[in-house]
């Protein structure tokens, strides 16, 4: 087995125990290759007799320039029939490991987080990591929390340092600098934490690009240093959600301009009332959607409506009945209903498997077919959009749409920083 030890993203000073770690839980037998990873502006650890590979600092980022190392790495050696086991902290590089093993086996993806010395209380990580040479903690904290007051909604940590910079171009990634040290923005976050001015919000793809917004106490900090600014004036970090600038309401927008819905607070809810008159087998595709709707409206309505507006069930019942003209999933006597007006007749015996999913990936095909581009960065909020929801479940039901629509052919990926959905040719 070849194995690659990715330490590119160690906190400085940890790559040592990191790989020690990692060693004594997966100990080398003879016949084993080892590859070991580190960016040109960290110090090897002492590790006799193991050889490291120093990347250059090139035009694309960190994660583009490891990832793709370990691409070249990890298709030499399984094109030599050789398993390989990659180990990072980077979720580029195990979206490239999960991609190989998916296409050609073999390939196995470590966590390096669990060899991960501990780092004690945040104030030993902040002695040791910030150097107040290259600009005083305070002052950087203020700069971050500014740079994120001025973006209006939640940063993902990918996006920061273009918002730190626009503030301070001394926050550019410069060869050589503090700044270009791992886990610099980290450490920067862990100070301003500290002083209880941001927060992390986790995200939900669990790929670690987690979102950095400013908390109460921060907004009333910036309402503070800015002058004729209060802090019940100052704009919360969702005002640019609300304001129509977000991507679910990109793609809810979209939906609706098409008379496709999503309606999230009852669709599911009708589907579930499908289900269950479907198993009765008594009518026609057109009628389970109208008494499923009619039950949804009679008996849900004021647990699911958050609305005091009259809610167009009429539409509900065409929208559903539209979406299963796009994808039949009604079954009688074995054949699926094409066209639920020309067979109205037809007595519903069955639903086809995974028929809620099916339904709901026909709003997916819609949106990349506008031209939308959808990669799985966008996966919580197309859940938002579709679901209501960025939790776990309705972040899982999208996911399994999503491999609905891979196994059935309709749509397939490209690229890897991120995966972009795309709609497949008809035919």
């Amino acid at each position: 087995m070849h194995y690659i030890a990715d330490l590119t993203k160690c906190h400085p000073g940890t790559e040592g125990p990191v790989l020690e770690g990692l060693l004594q839980a997966r100990p080398q037998q003879s016949d084993d290759t080892l590859e070991v990873l580190l960016l040109s502006s960290q110090e090897e650890p002492k590790a006799p007799g193991i050889d490291f590979t120093s990347l250059e600092a090139g035009g694309g980022s960190e994660d583009s320039q490891v990832s793709a190392h370990v691409l070249r790495a990890i298709t030499e050696f399984r094109q030599a029939e050789t398993a390989v086991a990659v180990a990072s902290f980077r979720p580029a590089v195990k979206k490239v490991a999960e991609a190989i093993e998916a296409a050609f086996g073999d390939v196995e993806y470590i966590y390096l987080n669990q060899f991960s010395p501990p780092s004690g209380n945040g104030s030993a990580v902040e002695s040791y990591s910030w150097d107040d040479d290259f600009m005083p903690r305070d002052e950087a904290v203020d700069a971050l929390v500014r740079a994120l007051n001025r973006a209006k909604i939640p940063v993902r940590m990918t996006q920061l340092r273009k918002s730190l910079q626009a503030h301070d171009a001394r926050f550019q990634k410069a060869a050589g600098s503090f700044s270009s040290r791992p886990r610099f923005l980290s450490v920067l976050i862990s100070l301003a934490e500290e002083r209880g001015l941001v927060a992390h919000r986790e995200s939900l793809l669990g790929d670690g690009n987690n979102f950095i917004e400013l908390t109460e106490r921060g907004l009333a900090y910036v309402a503070e240093k800015e002058s004729g600014t209060s802090y019940a004036q100052s704009v919360p970090p969702s005002a640019a959600i609300a304001e129509g600038e977000s991507r679910s309401d990109q793609f809810i927008t979209t939906l609706r301009k098409a008379s496709l819905g999503p309606f999230q607070e009852v669709r599911w809810a009708v589907y579930e009332e499908i289900d269950k008159l479907a198993q009765a087998g008594e009518c026609s595709a057109a009628f389970l959607i109208r008494d499923a709707v009619s039950y949804v409206r009679d008996h849900k309505a004021s647990e699911l409506v958050k609305t005091n507006k009259p809610f167009p069930w009429a539409r509900v019942r065409t929208f559903i009945s539209n979406l299963a003209s796009m994808a039949p999933v009604f079954i009688s006597r074995g054949e699926l209903v094409q066209n639920l007006l020309l067979q109205g007749d037809r007595q519903v015996d069955e639903l086809s498997p995974k028929w809620k999913l099916v339904l709901d990936g026909e709003l997916l095909c819609f949106l990349l077919a506008q031209g939308i581009e959808i990669t799985t960065d966008d996966i919580p909020a197309l859940a938002g959009a579709l679901y209501n929801s960025r939790r776990d479940e309705a972040y899982d039901r999208t996911l399994e749409m999503i491999g609905c629509l891979v196994q059935s052919n309709r749509i397939t990926t490209a690229g890897i920083h991120p995966p972009r959905l795309v709609l497949k040719a008809a035919g």
